[in-house]
This record gives C-alpha cells, sequence and structure tokens, in this order.
C-alpha cells in the first residue's frame, strides 16, 4: 500500500533502537611515567591503563640538562 506526497520513494537504510556512540575516556595530565639515564630502549608504564591507539606522548623537560650530561647523551 503506497501513501504520500514524494518524489523518490523512501528506503528504510537501517534501524538503531536505543543505540549512542559513547567512549568512557580520561585526560591524564603531568603524570610522572620514569626517569631516563639516557640508555636505548627503555620503557615507562603509565598508571591507567589502556592508552587508546592513536594517542601520544608528549614528553617535556624540567630544565635542560647540564652540558656534560647533553655531550654523554648526544654520544
Amino acid at each position: 500500500m503506497e501513501q504520500g506526497d514524494y518524489v523518490v520513494e523512501p528506503r528504510l537504510v537501517r534501524l538503531l533502537l536505543n543505540t549512542t556512540m559513547a567512549a568512557q575516556t580520561i585526560t591524564r595530565r603531568n603524570e610522572v611515567l620514569g626517569s631516563s639515564d639516557g640508555s636505548k630502549n627503555q620503557k615507562f608504564r603509565a598508571t591507567r591503563t589502556p592508552i587508546l591507539p592513536g594517542q601520544q606522548l608528549e614528553v617535556r623537560e624540567a630544565e635542560l640538562p647540564a652540558a656534560t650530561e647533553r655531550d654523554a647523551l648526544e654520544r
């Protein structure tokens, strides 16, 4: 049975009952993960996991290292 006044016949593409997209996430700021000794492949752990894929870790040095420490790191 056709009813209504329409140019293009409407079609049902999908039916979503009581659904919504949601994510339960938090942003952690100023978390200290550890301290580096300058060696390669060091690993540190976050206190809350998992960390979502695609997120970036930003490292901010509190101060510049001393000249001798910088030289050692560059070598």
